[in-house]
């Protein structure tokens, strides 16, 4: 949190008095991931103004200001960044870039590169009066919203037709099953191509017809005739 007796800078270095002393430190961005005054833990408050790089590659830092690299170096709040002097109690800091490429003592303007910001990463840039952090909103000409990282599209899947088929088979005869499509809605109508069922007709084995053959009937037996007895 800044000090209760905070120093306030001069009204005359705000941009809406005239006030030109910082300028962007960047060519390109995507747009301000988050903004000064943002809660910490702890009752902590961000400090500066982070710059998304997101789907940007090889992108040059530079000075915010006219002045002289005050430190190069690492730190656990700022990564690897750049301290430059602005003059009459300013500083700039470029804090997470993915290399430095100014040194101690050189002399920065707004066209010297201090270092290239991290590929899809962020710029942290912070301003400071008296070494203490102030609201860049009011002396750099920063985007009026958030505008977050575009996110990776994900692929559309390709519409699929269901086909729905009713096979419809009356008792004691073979016939080709109907095929149906039912399209779903603002997606293409595919036709189906209905396989018929073939059914197997039984050979019907005819039954053999039997023919009696007539019993021949013998003729009667003339009966023998019986001699009559002979006279004595």
């Amino acid at each position: 949190m800044p000090p209760a007796n905070a120093p306030v800078p001069p009204a005359s270095e705000l941009r809406q008095n005239g006030g030109g002393r910082f300028s962007l430190p960047l060519r390109a961005h995507a747009g301000v991931e988050d903004y000064f005054g943002t809660p910490r833990l702890y009752g902590q408050i961000h400090g500066g103004v982070d710059f998304s790089l997101a789907g940007l590659a090889e992108i040059p830092v530079f000075s915010a200001c006219a002045g002289t690299v005050a430190s190069v170096g690492e730190s656990p709040t700022l990564g690897s960044h750049v301290v430059v002097d602005c003059g009459d109690g300013w500083s700039f800091v470029a804090g997470f870039l993915a290399e430095t490429t100014a040194g101690a003592g050189d002399s920065a303007a707004p066209s010297t590169e201090i270092g290239k910001g991290t590929p899809g990463g962020h710029l942290h840039v912070e301003l400071r009066y008296q070494d203490v952090a102030v609201d860049p909103a009011g002396y750099m000409d920063l985007p009026r919203r958030v505008i977050p990282p575009t996110p990776t599209p994900t692929p559309t899947p390709r519409p699929t037709s269901t086909a729905t088929r009713a096979a419809s088979t009356s008792t004691g005869s073979a016939g080709a099953p109907a095929a149906t499509s039912t399209p779903k809605s603002n997606q293409p109508t595919a036709t189906p191509t209905a396989t018929p069922t073939i059914t197997n007709t039984p050979t019907i084995t005819p039954t053999p017809t039997w023919t009696l053959t007539p019993t021949r009937t013998p003729p009667p037996v003339k009966p023998t005739p019986t001699p009559l007895p002979r006279s004595q």
